[in-house]
């Protein structure tokens, strides 16, 4: 069984999905560094939420939608403070 893909109108193979998705984590741990990086959905985009303290969201975002060329799938990142996560809770 694989994860269907509405998008593309194929099904995605499980395995190319974890290995995109490992290039995917690889990427932003290593430019970003977060605290944390929470995935959102997968179909038919990846929707990753990307936690890191002291950054300028904008422009981080910005920077690792760049990083993401040639992963092979459209990738959604959206960066936010440790912060605005806690104030969210209120």
């Amino acid at each position: 069984m694989g994860i269907w893909c509405r998008h593309k109108e194929r099904k995605m193979n499980k395995q190319l999905l974890e290995e995109s998705l490992n290039e995917i984590v690889k990427r932003i741990v290593e430019y970003a560094h977060p605290e944390k990086i929470i995935l959102i959905d997968v179909t038919p985009d990846i929707d990753l939420l990307v936690i890191k303290s002291g950054a300028d969201t904008l422009h981080l975002t910005q920077e690792l939608d760049m990083k993401m060329v040639g992963v092979g799938h459209s990738v959604n990142i959206n960066v936010v403070t440790p912060s605005l996560c806690d104030s969210s809770k209120d």
